[in-house]
Protein backbone atom coordinates (compact mmCIF):
# COMPACT_ATOMS: atom_id res chain seq x y z
CA UNK A 1 0.00 0.00 0.00
CA UNK A 2 1.19 3.50 -0.75
CA UNK A 3 2.11 5.60 2.24
CA UNK A 4 1.87 9.30 1.45
CA UNK A 5 3.08 10.43 4.88
CA UNK A 6 6.61 8.96 5.04
CA UNK A 7 8.49 12.08 3.98
CA UNK A 8 8.46 15.61 5.32
CA UNK A 9 7.24 17.19 2.10
CA UNK A 10 4.50 19.73 1.66
CA UNK A 11 2.24 16.90 0.59
CA UNK A 12 2.68 15.08 3.89
CA UNK A 13 2.04 18.31 5.79
CA UNK A 14 -1.21 18.67 3.88
CA UNK A 15 -2.26 15.04 4.29
CA UNK A 16 -1.34 14.56 7.94
CA UNK A 17 -4.49 16.31 9.28
CA UNK A 18 -6.63 14.21 6.93
CA UNK A 19 -5.27 10.87 8.13
CA UNK A 20 -7.50 10.59 11.21
CA UNK A 21 -10.57 11.74 9.31
CA UNK A 22 -9.89 9.31 6.50
CA UNK A 23 -9.27 6.46 8.89
CA UNK A 24 -12.57 7.10 10.70
CA UNK A 25 -14.49 7.52 7.44
CA UNK A 26 -13.08 4.35 5.86
CA UNK A 27 -13.82 2.34 9.00
CA UNK A 28 -17.25 3.88 9.55
CA UNK A 29 -18.41 3.32 5.99
CA UNK A 30 -16.64 -0.04 5.63
CA UNK A 31 -15.07 1.38 2.47
CA UNK A 32 -12.34 -1.26 2.37
CA UNK A 33 -14.75 -4.20 2.61
CA UNK A 34 -13.48 -6.90 0.24
CA UNK A 35 -10.78 -4.56 -1.04
CA UNK A 36 -7.56 -6.31 -1.97
CA UNK A 37 -5.50 -3.98 -4.14
CA UNK A 38 -6.71 -0.37 -4.05
CA UNK A 39 -7.69 0.78 -0.54
CA UNK A 40 -10.11 3.66 -0.12
CA UNK A 41 -7.54 5.83 1.66
CA UNK A 42 -5.16 5.63 -1.29
CA UNK A 43 -8.00 6.34 -3.71
CA UNK A 44 -9.03 9.48 -1.79
CA UNK A 45 -5.47 10.74 -1.49
CA UNK A 46 -4.84 10.24 -5.20
CA UNK A 47 -8.06 12.10 -5.95
CA UNK A 48 -6.99 14.99 -3.72
CA UNK A 49 -3.60 15.09 -5.42
CA UNK A 50 -5.20 15.08 -8.88
CA UNK A 51 -7.51 17.96 -7.92
CA UNK A 52 -4.71 20.04 -6.43
CA UNK A 53 -2.51 19.40 -9.46
CA UNK A 54 -5.38 20.32 -11.84
CA UNK A 55 -5.09 17.04 -13.72
CA UNK A 56 -7.64 16.44 -16.45
CA UNK A 57 -8.14 12.71 -15.97
CA UNK A 58 -6.98 9.55 -14.23
CA UNK A 59 -4.79 8.82 -17.22
CA UNK A 60 -3.03 12.15 -16.68
CA UNK A 61 -2.40 11.08 -13.08
CA UNK A 62 -0.64 7.97 -14.30
CA UNK A 63 1.38 9.83 -16.92
CA UNK A 64 2.38 12.68 -14.60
Amino acid sequence: MLDFTTSSTRWSLLVRPLQDLLSEAVTGHRADYRCHKFPATVQVLLSVFAQLDHLESGRALIED
